[in-house]
C-alpha cells in the first residue's frame, strides 16, 4: 500500500475526519483498508525549555516514514512514525515528541512483547540505566492520572474502546508516566531533558525501567 498520499495530507478514504488534521487523515486512510486498530509502541520526547504562565504554544506535525506491511502477534499492519514540534508563538522551541504507532488489522490478542533495549544517545554511547523502582499500576492510577492532566482520550479510561483498538486494557498516558519518572527516579521536582518509552503500561503491569 502506498501511504505517500496520506502523509502529504491527501483526502482520506477511510472515514470522517476534521478538515486539515494530518493525523486523522493518515489513520482514516489506513482504517479504510481494514487497519483500524492502533497501538503506540514507542514514544521519544525532548524538552527544550520550560513553559511559563501566559505562554501560547503551537504544534507542527509531520509524518516521517512508514514500514511496509508487517506481521505481528496482534495482526498485520504498518509501523508509522511521526514527529510533533512544539514552540511558543514567539518562536521559542518548547519540545518535541516522536511517536511510532502500529496501525493494524485486529487479530487474536497476544501478550505485548518485552520492551526493546534503550537506544544510545546522539554520540552513540549507551543510554543511562536507572535503578529499578516498583510502581503498582492500577486502573485507578491510570484514570486519575489522565484526568489530572486533562487527557480525555478514551484509551486512558474506556476499557472497551482500548480493547477495540488493539490494547489489552486501558493504558497510562505519557504525562502520568513522566510524573512518575520525576517522582520515583528523581525523588522530587525535576526537569526532564528527554525521555523514551517502548511499551504501553496497563494494569496489572509494573513500571520499573526508564
Amino acid at each position: 500500500m502506498d501511504l505517500s498520499g496520506a502523509a502529504a495530507g491527501a483526502p482520506a478514504r477511510g472515514g470522517a475526519r476534521r478538515a486539515g488534521d494530518l493525523d486523522e487523515s493518515v489513520r482514516a486512510t489506513l482504517a479504510g483498508f481494514g487497519y483500524s486498530a492502533t497501538l503506540a509502541v514507542r514514544t521519544d520526547q525532548e524538552f527544550a525549555s520550560d513553559l511559563r504562565p501566559g505562554d501560547v504554544v503551537v504544534a507542527e506535525n509531520v509524518y516521517l516514514d512508514a514500514t511496509g506491511e508487517k506481521g505481528t502477534a496482534l495482526g498485520r499492519g504498518f509501523f508509522v512514525r511521526s514527529r510533533t514540534d512544539y514552540r511558543t508563538v514567539s518562536g521559542r522551541p518548547a519540545g518535541s515528541v516522536t511517536l511510532t504507532v502500529l496501525q493494524f488489522a485486529p487479530g487474536n490478542p497476544a501478550p505485548i512483547p518485552a520492551a526493546a533495549p534503550p537506544p544510545g544517545d546522539a554520540s552513540g554511547s549507551p543510554a543511562a540505566e536507572c535503578g529499578p523502582v516498583r510502581v503498582p499500576v492500577t486502573t485507578t492510577l491510570i484514570v486519575a492520572g489522565a484526568l489530572a492532566t486533562r487527557d480525555f482520550y478514551p484509551v486512558h479510561h474506556d476499557r472497551d474502546f482500548a480493547r477495540a483498538h488493539g490494547n489489552t486494557d486501558i493504558v497510562m498516558n505519557i504525562l502520568t508516566t513522566n510524573g512518575l519518572l520525576a517522582a520515583s527516579w528523581a525523588g522530587g521536582p525535576a526537569r526532564l531533558g528527554s525521555a523514551g518509552w517502548s511499551r504501553p503500561c496497563a494494569p496489572p503491569q509494573r513500571r520499573g525501567r526508564c
